[in-house]
């Protein structure tokens, strides 16, 4: 990410797996991560605090004209729940893939804001190819809904 000589380096998977990471660390990450391609971060604790602060962040880069490289986040089992998934939601469509199984969003409102913000977003706009569901304990009609919304939009989701 900085220059080295006459070589400017580059990260382009930050891998943070299991390491019990939680919301204060996931905020510092956060601060950088629009500069990471592939951001793993499987395994921490977070709450709907830091999904606001990374989607914040991500935002961010965006309005102040920086070129977001991120492409892939992974949040599989980072006890998530519904309200998590809400404050995520506004970030997804920037992404070409989300892994977030193995969490819990057996309450509806997490998946109808993540499905309302990927078809409210311009499809010319949108990069989202994948997303990775399984394990989280959706309710049929959650499933319903996505399915539906990858026969229209063309987005892969593992639902199971």
């Amino acid at each position: 990410m900085r220059e080295s000589g006459d070589k400017v380096l580059r990260l382009d998977t930050l891998v943070l797996n299991n390491c019990q990471l939680d919301d204060e660390c996931l905020n510092e990450v956060a601060k950088f991560a629009w500069r990471v391609p592939n951001l793993h971060l499987q395994g921490g604790v977070f709450t709907p605090t830091s999904m606001r602060t990374l989607t914040k962040h991500l935002r961010r880069s965006d309005a102040d004209n920086h070129s977001s490289r991120i492409v892939s986040i992974n949040l599989k089992g980072c006890k998530l729940d519904s309200e998590s998934l809400s404050e995520l939601a506004e970030a997804v469509p920037r992404l070409q893939s989300l892994t977030i199984s193995y969490n819990n969003f057996s309450g509806p409102e997490g998946v109808k804001t993540l499905a309302s913000c990927l078809e409210e977003c311009n499809a010319s706009e949108r990069k989202t190819t994948f997303v990775d569901l399984r394990h989280c304990r959706l309710t049929e009609g959650s499933k319903k809904l996505l399915s539906e919304l990858s026969k229209k939009d063309k987005i892969e989701f593992k639902l199971w």
